[in-house]
Parts: C-alpha cells; sequence; structure tokens
C-alpha cells in the first residue's frame, strides 16, 4: 500500500548552514538538516527556497512524524494552499489529499505527466510530497525538467511557440472514463464533465 500527503500551494534562533546536494545534471537536490518537525529559522527557509528555485524539486528525508499541521506551515511559506476541487481532502485538513493506493487496485492516481493543478486559473507554484507508506521498490514518482527542454530547442521552434496559449481543462481527467475519478475505495474523488476551461501560456514563466 501507498500512502502520500500532498499539498498543493500557490527564528530568531541561528542553526548550522544546511546542506544542498544536487540529485542530477539538471534537476532535484537533497537537503540535509533541515528539520521540519521542530520547525524553520527565516535564515533555514531563505536556503530552502533558494534551492527550491535552483533546482525544482527538493528533497528532505527524515521528516518521520511530520504532522498534517506542520506540513501544511511548511507549505504556507511557499503560498497560499489549494483545496482540489475534485477530490476529498483529509478529514479536519481539506487542503491536504491522501493519495492512496491498495494492493488490489491496478489504477494508481496520477500517473501520467501532467503538471499539478494547471486546470485552475490560477495553477499552483507546486506540490508538498510527504510520503508515509512506501513499497520497497517501483512505483516511483518521476520528475521531468520543462525548462532544460525548453533551452535545448532551436530559436526557431522557440519564437514558434512565443506567444502561443493553450486550454487547460479538467473534464476528461475527471470525466466519466477518466483515471482521476476513477471509482476506488481508497479515494473520494468526484466526475467532473463540465469542469470549465482555462487558457494558459503554452511558454509558462516563474518571476524568480
Amino acid at each position: 500500500m501507498t500512502i502520500l500527503r500532498r499539498v498543493q500551494v500557490g527564528g530568531s534562533v541561528e542553526r548550522m548552514t544546511l546542506t544542498i546536494q544536487p540529485l542530477s545534471g539538471t534537476l532535484g537536490a537533497e537537503i540535509f538538516g533541515a528539520d521540519l518537525l521542530s520547525g524553520l529559522s527565516n535564515a533555514e527557509f531563505d536556503e530552502i527556497h533558494q534551492a527550491f528555485l535552483d533546482h525544482k524539486v527538493i528533497v528532505l528525508r527524515g521528516q518521520n512524524g511530520l504532522t498534517p499541521d506542520q506540513q501544511k506551515d511548511f507549505a504556507r511559506r511557499f503560498g497560499t494552499l489549494n483545496i482540489h476541487p475534485y477530490v476529498k481532502g483529509m478529514d479536519g485538513h481539506p487542503e491536504l489529499l491522501e493519495i492512496i493506493k491498495e494492493p488490489d487496485e491496478k489504477t494508481n492516481f496520477g500517473g501520467g505527466w501532467h503538471s499539478d493543478m494547471s486546470f485552475l486559473e490560477e495553477p499552483a507554484l507546486g506540490s508538498v510530497l510527504h510520503a508515509i507508506e512506501v513499497p520497497p521498490y517501483g512505483g516511483d514518482t518521476l520528475f521531468a525538467d520543462q525548462q532544460a527542454a525548453y533551452d535545448r530547442l532551436s530559436d526557431g521552434l522557440k519564437a514558434t511557440l512565443e506567444g502561443m496559449t493553450a486550454i487547460h481543462t479538467a473534464s476528461k481527467e475527471y470525466g466519466a472514463d477518466g483515471y482521476s475519478a476513477a471509482v476506488r475505495q481508497s479515494m473520494d474523488a468526484k466526475s467532473a464533465p463540465d469542469a470549465p476551461e482555462f487558457e494558459h501560456p503554452v511558454i509558462r514563466t516563474h518571476p524568480q
């Protein structure tokens, strides 16, 4: 069984500097020395935030016992929290999704390549995942560096994409045949065949 909690976002005591170790040539870094259970100083969070900007995916291992409130407190330092419009959140914590896959379930949640919550009028900045119970192998969550992919495009293709927009909607994924709205005992999702459409730039940029 796999259990993840996900929340999406838009001290005066000095502590030792965190250690940031890149995981690959373009994407991802592990951060050592951070303790979300005890709370982060402003200086520590500044380091973590800069690592997020530099590496796009950051991993803070060893946060065992992190409570829902602690997870939300950490996420709020990046921005406001979203509540998923089509999936029921955790009891008492509607901003948190319990992503659960039982052994007998054949379909996982969010298994296709996607950008979280791009179907909203204001897409999410990112997601804060806290792994609680995971299998010993397989089922890895994968990430793709879209900035690196864009940087490798030809100048001509970049010019073609400049100014182009795309329509985003949850109507298919949460429609009658959508994987994310599939009936499963472990998660409570509703069908949304008439979900609204929103137009976003094909080339999205981060202000920082």
